[in-house]
């Protein structure tokens, strides 16, 4: 019997990234805390988070992920997801470790515009809950735009291309309204990490 009483959902379309980090991962067969999210797994093919990381003491796996799809919703309690036979052992999971080991981070990705105008460096992002799409990027600016700007948003519409070296994007008196272009990518992003290189990396993060 699902204990659906004890949620209240949360119905927003836009959140931050902020949001779904360091909170509770809940059960909804059960009504119970199962662990904690603690990093977000991006695909910069198509700047989509398809998986977090968790971890908690009924969580035996190590490390352990909760992809995306498996999200029933956000909220006032956490992350909702149907039960434990949700979160996955990455190692099972062979298109979501050639992710893991592009070893991609957005966060302080840096950002320009097409002519070679330096923007800032990301310093973090806003989710459509409906496909975990990243719909807008926060820019933290550089040091003489910082003096009159302190936050920069980009729409996702504006971004050009993205490697792994910086995300390219039209300048921002574009207006937001127009076609999203494809967004290009060169290449894999050079050589990926091992699958234990990937997984120590993140285990680091979270210790």
């Amino acid at each position: 019997m699902r204990c659906k009483a004890f949620f209240t959902i949360i119905y927003y379309m836009l959140v931050l990234r902020d949001q779904f980090l360091n909170v509770p991962l809940m059960s909804l067969q059960t009504g119970s805390r199962l662990g904690t999210t603690y990093q977000a797994i991006v695909d910069p093919r198509r700047l989509q988070v398809v998986a977090f990381y968790c971890s908690g003491p009924h969580i035996d796996i190590k490390p352990a992920v909760v992809h995306t799809s498996d999200i029933r919703e956000l909220g006032t309690m956490g992350i909702i997801i149907d039960s434990s036979d949700k979160i996955m052992d990455p190692e099972e999971l062979p298109r979501l470790l050639e992710i893991i080991n592009f070893n991609f981070q957005l966060e302080g990705k840096p950002v320009v515009e097409e002519n070679g105008h330096k923007v800032g460096k990301v310093a973090t992002y806003t989710l459509d809950t409906t496909t975990f799409y990243i719909a807008k990027l926060h820019i933290q600016p550089g040091l003489l735009q910082s003096l009159t700007l302190t936050e920069i948003l980009i729409d996702r519409s504006q971004i050009i291309s993205v490697d792994d070296k910086k995300i390219v994007v039209r300048q921002a008196d574009v207006r937001a309204e127009e076609p999203a272009p494809k967004i290009a990518i060169s290449n894999p992003f050079g050589k990926p990490k091992t699958q234990a290189e990937a997984i120590k990396t993140s285990e680091q993060k979270a210790a």
